[in-house]
């Protein structure tokens, strides 16, 4: 974009970062003359409240960032490095270059990294889940590309219902 202040804009006259508007002040802002963040708005100087799952939250961005189950969710990985001496022949073969990085980064399908990283999960890490705002359990299967089962969802739920002092 053209006269801005900040990195990341494909809109004009921005002051702040990631901006593809015109005329906003703060970071994140799709929308014209905001003067916040990740607004989508016109005139906006309040940061709007996040959706989850299809509905809008009390929550912010910030808040969601700095919240457990964003740190809990950041823990599926969709790619992990394989060591050279740890490949198969297959990937010897399919990627010659791994010789000299001692190693390739392998790419996981979500279903499969989404999968692992649910059953990797303790329970209260679970729970941490499913109070999300909003949380829907078809949304959330849909998503992560695998299924968590009612009968384990409501065994998430029974167990937060016997700890809802110490949880």
């Amino acid at each position: 974009g053209d006269r801005n202040t900040g990195d990341w804009n494909t809109g004009d006259r921005n002051t702040g970062n990631s901006n593809t508007g015109y005329w906003n002040t703060g970071d994140s802002n799709t929308g014209d003359w905001n003067k916040t963040n990740r607004s989508t708005g016109v005139f906006c100087n309040e940061e709007p409240k996040l959706m989850m799952f299809n509905k809008e939250t009390d929550m912010t961005w910030e808040e969601w960032r700095n919240s457990e189950a964003y740190d809990i969710l950041t823990r599926n990985v969709k790619s992990k490095w394989i060591y050279y001496d740890d490949m198969t022949d297959e990937e010897k073969e399919k990627y010659p270059s791994a010789k000299t990085c001692d190693g390739y980064l392998k790419e996981i399908e979500r279903a499969t990294s989404s999968k692992e990283w649910w059953n990797s999960l303790e329970i209260y890490e679970k729970a941490t889940i499913i109070q999300l705002p909003n949380f829907d359990l078809d949304i959330f299967n849909d998503i992560m590309e695998f299924k968590v089962t009612k009968k384990e969802y409501k065994e998430i739920l029974k167990w937060l219902k016997s700890n809802k002092e110490t949880y």
